[in-house]
């Protein structure tokens, strides 16, 4: 068969199954699917999606995920670090000990939280991480109206 004479047919099958009209669903099928579906084992918590896991194990799991990458970086950050004096010259030093600062930074302020969050009242815990919240949401706030303001200027 050519191109032409496949196109043709191919046109013709459209045109006819176009012109059928549409069938009816039997009656009652949508009551016994939803029947049915009910009617199924609920799958474990575990074997569902995360978002659909409670809450207190989503948070728990997320705890949990964030403190392994922190440690895992820890060790990396540090393994790097120590593989990079050995290696790189002596001048490319210099400019990776600003990425060791802000590490320090970061771990100063994240062990200053942990005091905080120890030592505090919950409520002064909560306060400062809604203060915190607010600041931060604030900041983006204030970044996306400078950047329209100045990409409105130009």
């Amino acid at each position: 068969m050519s191109s032409e004479e496949n196109q043709a047919w191919e046109a013709r099958l459209d045109r006819a199954l176009k012109e059928l009209p549409e069938l009816p669903a039997p009656g009652g099928l949508v009551d016994r699917t939803m029947a049915a579906l009910e009617t199924r084992p609920k799958s474990a918590w575990h074997q569902q999606p995360w978002t659909a896991w409670p809450l207190w194990l989503r948070a728990v799991s997320l705890s949990g995920m964030l403190a392994v990458i922190g440690a895992l970086a820890t060790i990396k950050w540090n393994w790097a670090r120590a593989l990079g004096e050995m290696i790189l010259p002596p001048s490319w030093q210099a400019p990776l000990a600003k990425w060791d600062v802000l590490w320090e930074t970061i771990d100063t302020l994240g062990r200053a939280a942990c005091a905080l969050a120890r030592h505090a009242d919950g409520w002064v815990t909560a306060l400062a991480v809604v203060a915190a919240v607010m600041a931060y949401l604030a900041c983006i706030g204030l970044g996306t109206l400078a950047a329209r303001l100045t990409a409105a200027r130009s």
